[in-house]
């Protein structure tokens, strides 16, 4: 049961960062395809992307939360290690997109950057702690394997 858990919040991660991952690829993908429309790039639909975004982000990162708060008081210590590298992700990127962002005007490249590699790199993370963790798990079993045999 605790393997499945642990893959399901991965999952979750992955999936509560693939909106606005999605999102910020596509618009940087099309300005950098079409320059010249940059300056004139309007706020309103992307406020309107963002709102549906975060409405499919909401429950995937709550049962993310929920499952990560497990896995910290009582998982494994990987999967804890794992966990505790998302969430403090997310907080990061939130904190950092205040600090950072704000400052850095709408209709800039810069701005494009800053809105896309953030949820990728979250969309992504989960799966590099996923792979971590089987790669440990599987060396620890050849391991125990190998201590049997000799």
């Amino acid at each position: 049961m605790r393997p499945a858990l642990e893959a399901l919040m991965y999952l979750a991660f992955s999936v509560a960062a693939l909106p606005m991952a999605w999102l910020g690829v596509s618009d940087l993908m099309y300005y950098q395809s079409h320059p010249e429309m940059l300056q004139s790039r309007d706020s309103f639909p992307v406020v309107f992307a963002v709102m549906w975004a975060v409405d499919i982000m909401k429950p995937a990162l709550g049962l993310a939360a929920l499952l990560a708060l497990y896995f910290l008081v009582a998982g494994p210590r990987a999967a804890r290690y794992g966990s505790a590298l998302l969430v403090t992700a997310w907080i990061l990127t939130f904190a950092l997109a205040f600090l950072l962002v704000t400052p850095t005007p709408f209709a800039s490249v810069v701005r494009l950057y800053w809105d896309a590699v953030p949820f990728v790199a979250l969309s992504l993370l989960p799966w590099l702690c996923a792979g971590v963790r089987l790669a440990l798990r599987n060396a620890t079993s050849l391991a125990a394997r190998h201590d049997g045999d000799t």
